[in-house]
């Protein structure tokens, strides 16, 4: 006869077999949940990309051109609010080639077409620039990013950057025009 306070060997298999169970659903939540900030940030930053906007210069590294393509350079790029965003240029270069993008100057456009100072909305530049030697392959590099407000208006943006490198040897200044929109859209109020 089983007496009461003895743990049988089937209640305690039935115990570890449920805190496996526990522990496997915390694991998975907690990396959803890590993940999430991350897959998120990734949505944010290619929800506006198209394909007209950073044209493969690579499509053959011997015919390719020489240069510095900029998210922004061609058309108005389209950036959601609410975190650190980075803006990107791609090289392309047939040899190891030194370049330097400064970043030089950034402002909003206002109604009036008068440029105004960033912070005036609560953008911030964290880590502008970039300089070092670009290999003949794909090279995409973040010359800044920026820190933007989630409650923001829609606002466009513009930044202004220098290139230096045997290319453009007095320098190539350069401006990138962004439109900043509240985010998020409908497809991360879903997932994020």
């Amino acid at each position: 006869m089983e007496s009461r306070g003895v743990w049988t060997k089937n209640m305690v298999n039935k115990i570890k077999i449920a805190l496996i169970i526990f522990l496997i659903v915390v694991i998975v939540v907690f990396g959803l949940f890590v993940t999430n900030k991350v897959m998120c940030s990734g949505i944010v930053l290619t929800s506006a990309i198209n394909n007209d906007e950073m044209p493969n210069i690579w499509q053959n590294p011997n015919d390719s051109i020489p240069g510095v393509v900029c998210m922004g350079e061609k058309s108005e790029f389209t950036i959601y609010g609410g975190g650190n965003r980075q803006i990107v240029c791609a090289i392309a270069s047939k040899n190891l080639t030194k370049y330097s993008i400064n970043y030089m100057s950034g402002g909003i456009l206002t109604e009036d077409g008068e440029i105004v100072d960033l912070n005036s909305e609560g953008i911030n530049v964290l880590g502008s620039g970039w300089s070092g030697i670009a290999a003949p392959e794909n090279n995409t590099i973040k010359i800044a990013t920026l820190d933007i407000p989630s409650k923001i208006k829609e606002t466009s943006l513009k930044i202004d950057i220098k290139i230096v490198s045997p290319e453009y040897l007095d320098g190539k200044e350069m401006s990138l025009a962004f439109k900043i929109v509240p985010g998020p859209s409908n497809f991360e109020k879903l997932f994020c």
